[in-house]
């Protein structure tokens, strides 16, 4: 096989190479990152339970239902340790608590 052949079938390689990838770009792939919309929000949604979690994954607060059936927000610290809750006790009467970093309570009412 000569120089001019050689370099010509490589040339080849690279032109089919590359047509491939666009090609089956096109095709296995949806569209970039970057202009994919974000979905559009919902005016209702609707759950048992709320999550919300930090980049880490530790819970940092959580809204949901108790064993009782009664509603509560809990904030939680970066460490995990609860800070605040407020909920509704199963008498149908208000509270909220706080803790410390410690989770010894340090204010609660009623």
């Amino acid at each position: 096989m000569g120089r001019k052949q050689y370099g010509l079938i490589v040339l080849l390689a690279l032109v089919a190479g590359f047509i491939g990838g666009v090609i089956s770009s096109q095709i296995f792939v949806s569209g970039s990152l970057f202009t994919q919309k974000e979905p559009k929000p919902q005016k209702v949604v609707v759950a048992e339970k709320f999550r919300l979690v930090d980049k880490t994954g530790i819970v940092r607060a959580a809204l949901g239902l108790t064993g009782e059936g009664q509603p509560g927000l809990g904030m939680l610290d970066k460490n995990g340790v609860p800070r605040v809750v407020l909920g509704i006790g199963k008498n149908g009467r208000p509270s909220l608590v706080m803790w410390d970093q410690k989770a010894n309570p340090i204010w609660s009412a009623p």
